[in-house]
């Protein structure tokens, strides 16, 4: 036993003196920052000390007189050698593409090069309300999946629509638009999108509020902290069940260890809840103005909601932070719930059990806010919906939320019957294939189909015999 504690303890003071000296290289050689390269020296050496530990128990284990001790570190360590193997093959099988899984994050080791975009964020964490927003009078020229360039432009709001007052100067019906980047148009030009043609069409202001990326709790906070400030007498707002159920909420924390940003979400038993925020101040995200392009405040920012987290949070966290074997097992069983549940349908509503709450809690709350107008909410599909719908026929999301958009009359539309019943050879040109967004097809159908709504036809003040210009 003696001569193991000896060896241990000599290991022990090398890796001291190693650490010493590589923190006063860093100090005085380089920049002093604690880091050399993109490696936080402080976080790799107590990864080292931490597997120093384990194997000198081990070790001191197995030539222990007690048999029982001998026979435990025995087989932890069989068990340690085989996970060690096995890391060893995953990252084999990553590296060399043998296996569909990301590689791990190792963020709080590494200064990752997502964290260093190169340009501020045109989108990003802009408002302390909102959370995810544009700045104003800001312009970008975006690269889609096909290789066109659609040109972007904010206007005083940070809105991606033309500019716009606070007060009603035409004397014409306004419509505000609420939505994610079916409604934002995320890859065709202003205007291609329907809110441009509707507008053209009927000569009354639509005002885009749409932003990539939101759900309803950010319609309802956008609303609330924006939209509601200009004159106008109805409210259209765009579902999508796709990802409108995907919130974040406390138990995505571990999310923030790879991209920290500032997101809203409901805290408490609905409905008594509090409007809290991923991040305690805007600032910590790695897309606001503070934290773009800067990677080592953004791995700070993720040592901080570590260090907040319990401790059985955290030895989750560092195992699908850093370990391959996760990152495998975790992409083959996806694979594998996909090949047997097959294409997903979001209209179900049971798909959406576990967001329900906070989900109609934001559609209730948007509902309230947006009082006295005339609201109408589109349940709107992506391609892989109408796909399960065209097999199974299945679709119970709009009964579930029907007798909540009765009580605060909302007038709700299932947008997914009526893009079935073209036929899939004419859906498929509604979107995009590489990107899966409204192509610009899509735009005017959505145009179209609104253009022939009773509901939109008395919010907009237009009568049944509207004459429709198609292009």
């Amino acid at each position: 036993m003696k001569p193991v504690i000896k060896f241990w303890i000599a290991n022990g003071l090398v890796l001291v003196l190693l650490f010493i000296l590589t923190r006063l290289y860093e100090q005085y050689v380089t920049n002093g920052d604690g880091y050399l390269g993109a490696i936080n020296i402080n976080i790799l050496f107590q990864y080292v000390a931490f597997f120093w530990a384990i194997l000198m128990l081990l070790s001191m284990g197995l030539v222990s007189d007690r048999v029982w001790i001998a026979n435990l570190s025995l087989s932890l360590s069989s068990l340690f050698f085989c996970w060690f193997v096995a890391e060893i093959l995953c990252f084999c099988l990553i590296q060399f593409r043998f296996v569909d899984a990301p590689r791990p994050f190792h963020s709080r080791l590494l200064l990752n090069k997502d964290w260093q975009a190169g340009r501020r964020p045109f989108w990003g964490d802009f408002d302390r309300t909102i959370g995810r927003w544009r700045l104003p009078n800001d312009t970008l020229s975006n690269v889609i999946c096909n290789g066109d360039t659609v040109h972007i432009k904010t206007n005083q709001f940070g809105m991606r629509d033309r500019d716009r007052t606070l007060q009603n100067l035409s004397g014409r019906k306004r419509i505000v638009l609420l939505g994610d980047s079916f409604v934002e148009g995320y890859i065709v030009e202003a205007h291609q999108r329907y809110s441009d043609v509707l507008e053209n069409q009927t000569h009354c202001e639509h005002l885009n509020f749409g932003i990539n990326s939101a759900s309803v709790i950010n319609y309802y906070l956008t609303y609330k902290a924006l939209a509601r400030r200009f004159d106008h007498d109805a409210v259209l707002i765009s579902l999508l069940p796709a990802n409108d159920f995907e919130d974040y909420e406390a138990s995505k924390k571990q999310e923030l260890l790879r991209y920290p940003i500032y997101r809203p979400y409901w805290e408490g038993q609905f409905p008594a809840v509090r409007l809290r925020y991923s991040l305690s101040d805007l600032s910590q995200s790695f897309v606001s103005l503070y934290g773009a392009n800067k990677p080592i405040h953004t791995q700070q920012v993720v040592d901080s909601v570590y260090h907040a987290m319990p401790f059985a949070d955290r030895a989750w966290a560092e195992l699908s932070l850093n370990s391959y074997l996760y990152s495998c097992v975790l992409a083959t069983a996806g694979k594998v719930v996909t090949h047997r549940t097959g294409v997903m349908n979001s209209f179900l509503a049971d798909n959406h059990r576990v967001q329900w709450n906070a989900f109609v809690y934001s559609l209730e709350q948007l509902a309230k806010a947006a009082k006295g107008k005339q609201i109408i909410a589109c349940l709107v599909p992506i391609e892989s919906d109408l796909e399960a719908f065209d097999k199974t026929h299945q679709n119970d999301l709009k009964k579930h939320l029907d007798p909540i958009c009765r009580k605060y009359e909302v007038t709700l539309i299932d947008l997914l019957p009526v893009f079935h019943a073209l036929g899939k050879t004419q859906w498929q040109k509604l979107y995009l294939p590489c990107n899966g967004h409204f192509s610009p097809q899509g735009e005017q159908f959505m145009a179209s189909f609104l253009l022939r709504d009773s509901t939109y036809q008395q919010a907009i003040g237009i009568s049944s015999t509207y004459k429709i210009v198609e292009k």
